[in-house]
């Protein structure tokens, strides 16, 4: 039970406030603070007190005195304070004792909620000193309980009657909630929990004596979730320095066993040192498509479940827009259409196309429509090449090309007759 103590926070509101100025807080003033432990006028053995309880919604501080014998005839002090955390451990001595704890914020108040206990360490002469701390079976320091039940288990200790345990979540310096805080004379017990993050610790006692606590923690999932934390994806596109025409790239990369979802992250011009940041997702799938304008990007992925990430896989590209040059034609220019001609060494020469990039030249005998010999192909960056010939009839042809896009060929007969 907590028993309730009607007097304001005035010095500690009025210190808030010049420091906070004007903040509007939410109102705690009829809200309770719930003493955890040590119960209600109990008769503690041991001389290592912890004073728990339940944190309140809204409250950012927490004021807490402890006076012996009680508060309407203390004699000393121990403490007043003002703490930020729901949890305070002290080593007193034998006697009588009352402590209370109020929540406040910057602008509102709990009530004082208070109990009293007393300790008495005279040993009974049967008890002996715990030494050390009790050694935790199960389970095992950060593990995965796959399923709805935590089998907390120990080895017994030698001299201890009763084990103290308490579990909260996620952890006791970040408690959300307190689980269980019992006294049990068995060394496990079987806890239901729903999937989450925990942190447990026990101790053992006797009438007279306490063990160390040792703390562990550890996870509950309904479901089986692979570690893939070693992992690494393999194969993906583009990879590095591609050069990539068009209005959008095409992401794809090999899956990862036991991942359920993908973290993609584009950005130009790189990732250490972004401009711009054009995608940052998660997708179940293994591959998509983004538009982007001409321009450098770097991207990376890596795989994740709902427990484990991978490592990170990256690539670089380019982007860029190509001109579309396929309704145009190159233009030759020498040697002149059916041109006849007894010499062998000829130039061959044709304009230069806007947005072209290359050309492919090709020359066959008789003619394109009956090719009974491919004399002479080629891709060229230039727009003259010089060839030696014998004699014979011959078409030739040139068209342009870029990275997106090819022109049709233009075609022209030469004949060469013999001297």
């Amino acid at each position: 039970m907590n028993m309730v103590r009607s007097y304001t926070l005035a010095l500690v509101l009025g210190l808030t406030f010049s420091m906070c100025g004007d903040v509007i807080e939410e109102d705690i003033s009829g809200r309770e603070v719930v003493l955890l432990s040590p119960a209600d006028s109990a008769v503690l053995t041991m001389d290592t007190v912890s004073f728990w309880w339940e944190p309140v919604d809204g409250a950012r501080s927490y004021e807490f005195h402890l006076v012996s014998p009680g508060f309407e005839t203390a004699s000393r002090v121990w403490m007043d304070s003002v703490t930020t955390s729901n949890l305070i451990t002290m080593v007193l001595p034998t006697g009588a004792y009352e402590w209370e704890v109020s929540g406040f914020n910057a602008g509102y108040a709990t009530q004082f909620f208070y109990r009293s206990f007393r300790i008495d360490t005279t040993a009974s002469g049967s008890e002996i000193a715990l030494q050390g701390q009790p050694e935790i079976i199960s389970p095992t320091n950060g593990s995965l309980i796959i399923g709805k039940t935590a089998k907390l288990w120990w080895e017994k200790m030698p001299g201890a009657t009763h084990y103290e345990v308490r579990l909260v979540s996620p952890s006791f310096s970040d408690l959300q909630e307190l689980l269980l805080d019992t006294l049990t004379a068995s060394n496990k017990m079987s806890v239901s929990l729903p999937e989450g993050s925990y942190e447990w610790e026990l101790r053992g006692t006797n009438a007279s004596y306490a063990s160390d606590w040792v703390r562990q923690s550890f996870a509950v999932d309904s479901v089986q979730v692979l570690d893939i934390s070693q992992e690494t994806i393999g194969q993906l596109s583009p990879s590095q320095d591609v050069l990539i025409i068009g209005a959008g790239v095409d992401l794809w990369w090999e899956q990862v066993t036991g991942a359920t979802a993908y973290h993609v992250k584009i950005a130009s011009p790189n990732l250490a040192n972004p401009q711009r940041v054009l995608l940052d997702t998660s997708i179940s799938q293994n591959q998509l498509h983004k538009a982007l304008p001409p321009g450098t990007y770097e991207w990376q992925v890596r795989g994740a479940n709902a427990r484990y990430q991978t490592g990170t896989a990256s690539g670089t590209f380019r982007m860029d827009v190509a001109v579309d040059i396929s309704g145009s034609t190159v233009k030759l220019s020498a040697p002149g259409d059916s041109l006849v001609t007894s010499m062998h060494d000829l130039t061959f020469w044709w304009e230069e196309l806007a947005g072209a990039e290359t050309y492919d030249f090709i020359l066959v005998s008789p003619s394109f429509d009956h090719i009974e010999l491919l004399v002479n192909e080629q891709e060229l960056v230039s727009n003259k090449l010089q060839l030696n010939l014998d004699s014979g009839s011959y078409q030739w042809g040139v068209r342009a090309k870029n990275e997106a896009y090819v022109t049709p060929l233009s075609i022209r007969n030469l004949y060469i007759n013999s001297k």
